[in-house]
């Protein structure tokens, strides 16, 4: 691969990357980089290489990445959604996720 592309490649990761970053708990950025960069060079698509990165994250680091928000009023009774908008004004809720204990804080990220 010649610089340009990687260069590219590495510009198109990050992009990708901030969606993941600005929700995820905190985590090293060349975990995620990784598998999406992988997926990336054996033929996948962006949104492919995303999903790939957020299993292997979740998978094998265990940091865990709330993709769907409404699919967590299925996880737990104690969970009420209004909606994703709404997720800003939470002051502190708890759900279980996979046997693991996720918070979202109400600042936009999920601690584990």
């Amino acid at each position: 691969m010649d610089i340009a592309t990687l260069a590219d490649l590495l510009r198109e990761t990050a992009e990708h990357h901030d969606q993941f970053e600005k929700a995820a708990p905190p985590h090293d950025w060349w975990d995620w980089y990784a598998p999406y960069i992988n997926a990336r060079q054996h033929g996948s698509t962006p949104d492919e290489a995303s999903e790939a990165a957020g299993v292997y994250m979740k998978e094998v680091r265990g940091v865990l990445f709330p993709d769907n928000f409404a699919g967590l009023e299925a996880l737990s009774e104690n969970v009420n959604l209004w909606g994703a908008a709404s997720l800003a004004g939470w002051r502190a809720t708890t759900v279980s996720l996979d046997a693991a204990t996720t918070r979202w804080d109400g600042s936009g990220r999920w601690t584990a």
